[in-house]
């Protein structure tokens, strides 16, 4: 176990999922609708108080010395705050993009087309989805136990709807193993203040603690929701559901098996190796790296500037360019991801077989336009994030396909140029909510 550091943060008044991946084994996202505002806003309050016969207690970042059962989050939307009942003065000093909520901004964030409202689901974009409840446990029963739980205080108090609930669970193997069968979840931003850092990450730029929450901090350039009591230690978080075809993927490498092994093309298009091993350490083959230096390199310092080793184009690069010269400054950009599949594992040995199947991601910082947005749209969909990309090419494994194309430097100055890379991955959902303190769920309780 990691040493806790001394720390400025609160940690008792922020919700622990924030600071901390819970790495359980299963989750439940209960997507609820206000349906009296009174006994919603004392739903919530017991939530932030927990009691242990009717309901539990939201978790918050104190370190504990033994894991628990399960953990609960909250997330609250635009729509959420004011069906709750916060005033408009309050409401207006939130971040524009969260008030208008992932359903108007689709095309900002390049849900469009396949990937449309019209192909959302669980009732996400839909104006229902008021508040987000998180819900892991370190096995599907913990979840099931507490979510009924859940269920039988919101009913008998009238509080809120349930519109849907995603469940995920992860996959056999080893851990952060996701649908395409590579081990994700490798690093984590570091920021002054973390009492858990992560492993080493190759000496990049240590951010921080207003990166990622509201709290008043000198350097700061996000302003706290007023008043401080609701806005203070929260954090906004994007919630996306991101439906991946795997039979795609497996067909595209074996299709292209003439011009590169399709293990060596897999890891070129994801910038990793299935196990993790990163391409500009290890450009010839995987070595099982342990987690501490999965994440401990740099691409230009280590000679890797024309992605002759890892493609400037492939995912992983994409989502953190390191020391990559970019669009934007590299650390503003960062956000604190946690993710976990849904769907059973595939089986290439029987495909097709119309089961779906993908990743529930969850995206935390203090601005889902400058973090959220600006990746997705500027980094993901763009082939100008930086030089030697070409037009129109975007992130292999989750960008919108626009040219269907994926250029990879060859080690003699030539490029191979895969022309069939089919849409592999398809949001089914996307909500935007902002994850209050417990000083500010109490707040809620008290309106």
């Amino acid at each position: 176990m990691r040493q806790l550091k001394d720390t400025f943060l609160e940690l008792e008044d922020i919700q622990g999922f924030i600071l901390n991946g819970y790495h359980m084994e299963s989750c439940d996202y209960l997507i609820l609708e206000v349906k009296d505002p009174s006994a919603a806003r004392r739903f919530l309050g017991k939530l932030a108080d927990g009691d242990i016969y009717l309901t539990p207690e939201v978790t918050n970042a104190l370190h504990w010395s033994e894991k628990p059962n399960f953990c609960l989050n909250i997330g609250i939307t635009a729509e959420g705050m004011k069906a709750l009942g916060i005033s408009e003065a309050s409401l207006a000093t939130f971040a524009p993009e969260f008030l208008e909520g992932a359903a108007a901004r689709a095309a900002a964030i390049c849900d469009v087309g396949e990937m449309g409202l019209e192909h959302w689901q669980g009732g996400l974009g839909s104006g229902r989805d008021h508040v987000v409840l998180l819900v892991h446990g370190i096995t599907p029963d913990y979840v099931a136990e507490e979510v009924n739980r859940i269920r039988e205080q919101m009913t008998a108090d009238n509080a809120f709807t349930e519109v849907h609930c995603f469940q995920a669970h992860t996959l056999p193997g080893p851990k952060g193993l996701v649908h395409f069968n590579f081990i994700d979840d490798i690093g984590q931003p570091r920021f002054h203040g973390d009492p858990l850092p992560d492993p080493p990450d190759g000496g990049q730029y240590e951010n921080e603690a207003w990166h990622f929450l509201m709290i008043e901090q000198e350097g700061s350039i996000y302003h706290v929701p007023q008043p401080m009591e609701l806005g203070k230690n929260g954090s906004y978080m994007v919630l996306r559901i991101m439906e991946q075809d795997c039979d795609a993927f497996e067909e595209m490498l074996a299709a292209n098996a003439d011009k590169m092994e399709p293990e060596l093309l897999a890891a070129k298009m994801v910038g990793r190796w299935r196990d993790g091993t990163p391409l500009t350490k290890s450009p010839h083959g995987p070595t099982a790296p342990s987690e501490e230096i999965r994440n401990d390199f740099m691409h230009i310092a280590e000679g890797d500037k024309k992605g002759m080793g890892c493609p400037i184009g492939s995912h992983t690069r994409r989502c953190n360019p390191r020391d990559q010269v970019v669009q934007g400054v590299t650390h503003l950009h960062r956000m604190i991801r946690r993710g976990i599949p849904y769907g059973p594992p595939h089986d290439p040995n029987n495909p097709r077989d119309g089961i779906k199947r993908g990743l529930i991601g969850v995206f935390i910082g203090a601005s889902i336009k400058n973090q959220f947005e600006f990746l997705v749209n500027e980094w993901m969909n763009t082939s100008t994030f930086t030089g030697g990309i070409p037009r129109n090419e975007v992130d292999p494994i989750v960008g919108v396909q626009v040219s269907h194309k994926y250029t990879i430097p060859m080690p003699d100055n030539s490029k191979l140029v895969i022309e069939n890379v089919p849409q592999l991955t398809y949001t089914r959902g996307t909500t935007y909510c902002f994850l209050p303190s417990m000083t500010a769920l109490h707040y809620i309780a008290h309106l």
